[in-house]
């Protein structure tokens, strides 16, 4: 802007992001023997997929989609787990899933090398509701993004590449739900 003849004295530098360096180095940290006591204090055998969602529980989020449409994921891929980590005013959902369901699992807020192990145990990040910087935690961890498409996205949105970096599908669990089977059931497609 400055090179086009704005002036400098009204640029404003804005930091709409987080540095992830050091998070994804705490993920590579859990190793293989951290991650099987991790699965194995949850009940996860060492093989079964596991989605994580990590973030602030509120209505944008679509925690209710996002249960209705791992209950279709666990129907297509048997041995699947969901993974709920965070808090907020929907946490209720959460906790009434996991009550229900012994394959899904709310464990509250987590930080720091707490919520690393989570994302090191993870196969894939389901965020079906707003998309912001959790994206950037999602790829430090390596692990793919799944969303909608939803008008109610940050617009680090822009970060996830549909059918490269995760999925954009359209809001209805059942499509969702194909997608990420779809990638659980192909491997080589997930870790690409």
């Amino acid at each position: 802007m400055v090179d086009s003849g704005f002036p400098p004295d009204r640029v404003t530098v804005v930091q709409n992001s987080i540095d992830v360096t050091s998070f994804g180095k705490a993920v590579e940290t859990i190793d293989a023997g951290q991650q099987f006591a991790l699965r194995h204090s949850l009940g996860i055998s060492p093989e079964a997929p596991i989605g994580l969602f990590c973030g602030s529980m509120h209505a944008s989020k679509k925690l209710g989609f996002l249960v209705e449409a791992a209950i279709q994921i666990h129907a297509r891929v048997p041995g699947f787990h969901l993974v709920l980590v965070g808090a907020g005013p929907d946490e209720s959902i959460a906790r009434e899933a996991a009550a229900t369901h012994d394959w899904i699992h709310y464990t509250g807020p987590l930080f720091e090398a707490d919520k690393a192990a989570y994302f090191a145990v993870g196969d894939l990040f389901l965020c079906p509701g707003l998309v912001g910087l959790a994206v950037l935690e999602a790829f430090a961890a390596g692990l793919p993004l799944f969303t909608t498409d939803i008008p109610v996205h940050s617009p680090e949105i822009d970060y996830l590449t549909d059918s490269v970096t995760g999925a954009i599908t359209d809001f209805d669990p059942v499509r969702y739900a194909e997608a990420v089977a779809a990638c659980l059931h192909d491997p080589a497609r997930s870790r690409a």
